[in-house]
Order: structure tokens, then sequence, then C-alpha cells
């Protein structure tokens, strides 16, 4: 390895006790981890080497924030990704592009613009949407650039996402929601019967908000006295059977629409979570969205005795592990249970001993197999 005046190899320095590479990367000066000897610091820059030999000697080409962006969603897909996914990423992918600018480079987005960007972004959406879902979207984006030789560290790797307690998600009975609705159809607001129908197509179909978004007029067939929903849902499209109670909630909402037309309002996937928090709002109700009818259907369809294969495959669920997270074990049917063993007396040890015995006896009076009958 070619050494300098001070006798180190290439591209290390003396740091402190020991012996770190300093590289220059993109036009920007990178310090490599510290070693105890210089042959180990040598080693650690002579990847650097090897991979300016790769690609002729030249360092990678600057990158900005627009090309890393559609490299990322170039490769998403050519992986096959699905057309929902690539809606995902593209969503967050223009706000990193709208925040950073289309032309900076991306090399320049350093440790401390992110830290202004997460404390930004704090004040305008919530913990789970900014931790869990934007800064896993830069994390790819960054680590996507790094594996192409585009960057060398990742900026957000001393970022750390606070600990968060996960939302805890209340089954309502059926006679809970219907009270709500008959609150919210006493109303004095305009459209208040709208909501309350809104209300009952969440609970008596479990649908997740954007497979309602998805409606259309034409996706509800009666066909005597069988009706169906036929939902584009998140891994698999399924026919929804749809009760007789929420027929004629759903003849109000097709009421003067064409075929092509949203069935639920102007197609808008947030209609529904605004009508819900309005009401929440307004009823002071503590656990009220999409997501609580969602576990409150499931919940009441084992309650009448549905077995879970069946409500697998009315919720759209791909495995029935996951079914089972939506049942909640504070039902009133355990409830029932458990007060039962309490309220039947336990047997006595004499009990217990005769109908031993008459158990014995019915058995040794049964004719053994082969036996011919008296």
């Amino acid at each position: 390895m070619k050494k300098d005046r001070s006798g180190l190899p290439r591209y290390v320095r003396r740091h402190g006790s020991g012996f770190r590479a300093v590289l220059r990367v993109n036009g920007r000066r990178h310090y490599g981890p510290t070693f105890e000897t210089a042959d180990e610091a040598g080693a650690y820059a002579g990847r650097f080497d090897d991979l300016s030999a790769q690609r002729g000697g030249e360092a990678p080409a600057i990158l900005t924030v627009s090309q890393a962006c559609e490299h990322l969603l170039l490769e998403l897909r050519q992986s096959g990704a699905r057309p929902d996914t690539l809606d995902y990423y593209g969503k967050y992918l223009a706000v990193f592009r709208r925040v950073w600018g289309d032309e900076r480079p991306l090399h320049q987005v350093q440790h401390r613009d992110l830290v202004a960007y997460v404390a930004k972004r704090e004040r305008q959406v919530s913990p789970q949407t900014l931790y869990g879902k934007e800064l896993q979207v830069a994390g790819r984006l960054f680590r996507h650039a790094i594996a192409r030789g585009h960057i060398h560290r990742n900026p957000l790797a001393a970022i750390k996402a606070p600990r968060m307690r996960k939302e805890r998600y209340e089954a309502l009975s059926q006679d809970q929601v219907m009270a709500i609705v008959r609150r919210i159809e006493k109303s004095d607001m305009p459209r208040a019967r709208f909501h309350a129908d809104v209300v009952l197509l969440l609970f008596f179909t479990g649908l997740r908000l954007a497979e309602v978004g998805r409606l259309r007029v034409r996706d509800y067939v009666q066909d005597g006295d069988a009706a169906t929903l036929f939902v584009d849902g998140k891994t698999d499209n399924r026919h929804q059977p749809v009760p007789r109670v929420l027929r004629e909630p759903i003849a109000r909402m097709i009421d003067g629409k064409q075929p092509d037309d949203p069935l639920v309002g102007s197609g808008k996937r947030r209609l529904t979570s605004r009508i819900l928090d309005l009401w929440k709002a307004r009823l002071k109700l503590p656990h009220f969205s999409a997501h609580v009818l969602r576990h409150s259907y499931a919940t009441a369809m084992v309650r009448i005795g549905v077995d879970l294969p069946r409500v697998q495959a009315m919720m759209g669920h791909r495995s029935i592990t996951q079914t089972q997270r939506y049942l909640h074990a504070a039902s009133p049917d355990l409830q029932d249970a458990a007060d039962a063993l309490g309220d039947r007396p336990p047997a006595s040890r004499g009990s217990r001993a005769r109908r031993a015995g008459a158990s014995d006896r019915q058995a040794a009076s049964r004719p053994r197999r082969g036996t011919p009958a008296p």
C-alpha cells in the first residue's frame, strides 16, 4: 500500500492514540472509524480505492434528491411492488423533494438538516406517521444510495424514534353502535342521516377506510334475498355479503347516482374518517373510529356463533392469526363463562365416587365386541 511522507498509509491520519481514514467523497470530507493500528485504517481506506478502481478511478456520480427518489421508485417497480406500495412511497418521497429541494445533491442532506426536519414535522403530523412511515421511507432512500456508492454514510443513523405506545382498540357492542346512530340521527346537522348510514356501513361490513373509498355504485349487487358488495381489498378482491338491516341505508346512498359514481360521498378516502372524527368530538366518545368499528364487527360475528374461518374470509385476512387479534378477550361472553364456573357448586367426594361406580357398572353391562348378546 502506498505511504505518504509521514510514513502512514494513504488517506490515513493520526486521531488521538489511534488512526483513522480521511476520505473525500463527492466533494465532501468523510472520516472513517478510529482503529488501533495504521494498517487497519489503511485496509479501511483500501476499500475506497477498490471502489474507485472499479469505476475507472472516478468518484461516484453526484445524485440529486429528485434523481435519488426516481431511482428508488424505479427499483420498486422492477422488483414487482404493488401499485398501492408505489403510491405509498411516492407520497412521502414527494414530501422530501418539496422540503429538501429537487436539485439539491443528496450527500448535502446532513444530520442537522434531518434534525430540523423532524422538529418541524413533529408539529404537523402524528408520531406514528413521522417515525413509523416518513423516516422509514427516508432510511430506505439513503440505504439505496449507499448501496450504489452515491453517499458514504446514512444521516438518519443517529436519529432514534421515541418509544410510542401502540393504540389500543376497543370493541363496541351492537347496542352501543345503534345508540350512537340514534344520537346522530336526532342531531340538527343537515347530513346527519348520511353520516348515520356511513356508521352502519362500517359496522355491518367491517370494511377498511380505503376499501370504502374505492366502492362504486356498480359494486352493490342485489339478487333476490342475497346482496353483496364487490370489495377491492388490501390483499385480494372479495364479495362481501350485506345484511338485510344495511340494504335500506345503501339504497339511500345510491339514490340518484350513476353506476360509476362512488358509493360513499365523492370518493375521497378521508371523507369517512372526517365524519367519524366529527361525531367523536361532538358526542365525546373515547373510542370511535373506522378501525374500532372493524374490531367491533369481528367480535360481534364471533359472539353470534360464526366460526373463525368464515370471519377471516369476510374480514379479508390472509391468515387466521391476524383475525384472532381482532377478537377481544374482555367480551361479555367470556365474562359469563367465568361467572358460570363460580355459580355451579363443586361436587363432593361421595358424589364423585357414586358417579365413578355407576360408570363402571355401565361399562361392565355392555357386551364385549365379538360376544353374542344374551
